[in-house]
């Protein structure tokens, strides 16, 4: 594990931990100056309030064992939030963290994505390997340059995707109700149409306006 700081001389450094124990004083220390927090791999089921770290660019809790998220509508700042490979049901609401633009819940177990309505800077988003039915509506990420959401249970590919023309997207298992219509994925020029092939199962993909 470590964590970031901005020094006094605005420099950055890097600090490493390795008792789980710690991170409680660690944000209490440097809760004005901490800018990047790496819990990565240590097996955490629970995190302390985080709301303090209103400085904090960077949170990776990839590979733990957390169920829920603490409230992250403080971290205004926030760039960067990685917690795939966990056990979350639910992800609390990011709409008010404005400047994200890389959002990894990939590995988890979703039925629902978090409201994302004002993360306009996103342009990697990864929600692979959960239980996702419905993706977002694509439109409203002008600068999202790659979705991933292979093996959920999406069931539509949404008209929108067709006019993400510089869109690289991952989609393959799923459980499509329809069969892929590949020609009109190849006259639209869309990137990775395979990746959207349906399961030998389903005849159509059925692509709906919103």
């Amino acid at each position: 594990m470590y964590y970031k700081l901005w020094n006094n001389n605005n420099k950055i450094s890097k600090h490493y931990f390795n008792d789980n124990n710690e991170l409680i004083s660690i944000i209490d220390n440097n809760k004005n100056n901490l800018i990047a927090l790496n819990l990565m791999c240590r097996k955490f089921t629970k995190l302390p309030d985080l709301s303090k770290l209103v400085k904090l660019e960077e949170l990776i809790l990839y590979d733990n064992k957390l169920t829920k998220l603490p409230d992250l509508s403080k971290l205004k700042n926030l760039l960067i939030l990685n917690c795939a490979h966990n056990n979350l049901t639910e992800i609390p609401d990011l709409s008010k963290l404005s400047k994200i633009f890389e959002l990894n819940i990939s590995y988890n177990k979703l039925i629902e994505l978090p409201n994302l309505t004002n993360c306009k800077n996103l342009v990697y988003l990864f929600c692979s390997n959960n239980k996702l039915s419905v993706l977002p509506k694509l439109l409203h990420f002008k600068k999202l340059k790659l979705l991933s959401f292979y093996k959920n249970n999406i069931q539509i590919i949404p008209r929108s995707i067709i006019k993400c023309k510089n869109l690289e997207y991952y989609l393959k298992y799923n459980k499509y109700k329809y069969q892929f219509n590949l020609k009109l994925f190849l006259n639209k020029k869309i990137k990775y149409y395979y990746y959207i092939s349906p399961m030998k199962y389903y005849t159509k993909i059925y692509i709906c306006n919103f």
